[in-house]
């Protein structure tokens, strides 16, 4: 009898414990939680916008007879804005045109340094050189864009 006594004791400690436990794991975890509604973040004065124009240019590079360019590489490739030399941030030859019989096709990316939006046409001109200062053909798309401050939504 005294066993069964201290046993309901023993059970009923533990589930109170573990109920008592529950509330401050619940608390916890609420706080741990970001807000996620926009009321929370309207009023923010902390909130910083950023906005980064990016640019690409597909370019198509052959030679004089039409042909593949062969092993060019990204500092082959020299891109200007408004007659401004531009930081490449991104190269890659498209896959397939080689095996297409297609000149060599890359894709450029740049970050433009003039960051104003105020609908002025930007000039955008693209060189290749190469190691032997052969004659290349330069085809390139798009040739400029307007810099619109539509471009910032």
């Amino acid at each position: 009898m005294r066993n069964q006594k201290h046993a309901r004791y023993n059970l009923t400690a533990i589930l109170t414990s573990l109920i008592i436990l529950s509330f401050f794991v619940g608390g916890f975890a609420q706080s741990q939680q970001t807000p996620t509604t926009d009321q929370d973040t309207k009023n923010d004065s902390q909130i910083i916008r950023c906005f980064q124009c990016t640019n690409f240019v597909e370019v198509e590079v052959s030679n004089r007879e039409g042909k593949d360019v062969p092993i060019l590489t990204k500092d082959d490739f020299i891109i200007y804005e408004d007659g401004v030399k531009q930081t490449i941030s991104y190269w890659a030859e498209k896959e397939g045109s080689v095996t297409a019989n297609k000149p060599g096709i890359y894709e450029i990316c740049y970050y433009p340094s003039n960051n104003l939006f105020d609908g002025k046409f930007r000039k955008i001109r693209v060189e290749v050189r190469t190691k032997d200062k052969g004659k290349l053909r330069v085809k390139f798309s798009p040739i400029g864009y307007y810099a619109k401050k539509e471009l910032l939504k």
